[in-house]
């Protein structure tokens, strides 16, 4: 059982993450790692260990179980909005945060499901690029020379405002998208933050009816939490529907991505508009 010193403020910060999600008309729920009949109901239990291991389970979940999981994500798929996570029990307090959100299944055009499946990797970009704030690719030698940097007194905040205005990570943008690289790599998401992705798979199940894009973005020192996270698009090519899904852990007390679900909803839709 948590200090009451601590529980108190973390409930507080919970608490706000409720009213946001009540304010985008998100449906909650909460769940218990620790509980087996919890981690059934939300499909955790196909992805093994994932939620004991904080901020490196997801990163090490087999290709098996992640099309098992998709599956079963889309199975559950509603035609509204859901955030769930493990704020009301001591796993919070003891291991950290474990989350999940599932957009609702949205209606695409033939024209955006074809370009999904056509475009494995630039349909990923755009994806990253509605993040709130944008986002920018990294190139492999930047957070390095970053660090450089900060050993000589620059501070995080002044090296992350110069990235959106340097021209070389401009062009750098262009590049990546005309060559269709792959994004894996470091990514500044919003003003202050930079994530790694340390894999991206495409599945494709049941005779290329559904198309399963997946991403691992994980925490740098350029960030406030640490933790790690999957992003899990999958297109029904049949009902050209589509349906983004969410799950996070980390090592902190604070479920604040409850404050974020909007955030999550206007991702989908905005990757939806980008895509028509």
């Amino acid at each position: 059982m948590a200090n009451p010193a601590i529980r108190l403020p973390v409930m507080a910060i919970n608490g706000f993450g409720n009213r946001q999600s009540r304010s985008y008309r998100i449906e909650r729920g909460v769940f218990d790692p620790a509980n087996t009949e919890h981690l059934q109901k939300y499909g955790f239990h196909l992805l093994g260990d994932a939620l004991k291991m904080p901020s490196r389970g997801l990163q090490q979940v087999s290709a098996a179980q992640l099309q098992a999981f998709a599956i079963f994500l889309l199975n559950a798929g509603t035609d509204s909005a859901f955030y769930a996570d493990n704020n009301q029990s001591d796993w919070l307090y003891q291991k950290g945060h474990a989350y999940e959100y599932r957009s609702p299944l949205v209606s695409i055009s033939a024209n955006s499901a074809a370009f999904i499946r056509e475009n494995p990797n630039n349909s990923m970009r755009l994806l990253l690029h509605t993040f709130p704030k944008d986002a920018l690719e990294l190139p492999s030698d930047m957070v390095v020379r970053m660090r450089e940097r900060m050993k000589g007194g620059a501070r995080d905040g002044a090296l992350l405002r110069d990235l959106r205005d340097d021209s070389t990570i401009k062009a750098y943008q262009r590049s990546q998208w005309d060559t269709q690289a792959s994004v894996v790599g470091d990514v500044m998401l919003g003003h202050n933050a930079i994530i790694v992705n340390t894999r991206q798979v495409r599945y494709v199940l049941d005779t290329d009816q559904y198309v399963v894009d997946i991403i691992n973005p994980a925490t740098r020192e350029f960030h406030s939490l640490n933790g790690s996270s999957m992003w899990i698009r999958i297109v029904d090519t049949a009902a050209n529907k589509l349906l983004f899904v969410v799950i996070g852990t980390g090592k902190h007390r604070y479920a604040i991505m409850g404050n974020y679900s909007g955030w999550f909803l206007g991702i989908t839709s905005s990757f939806v508009n980008s895509c028509a």
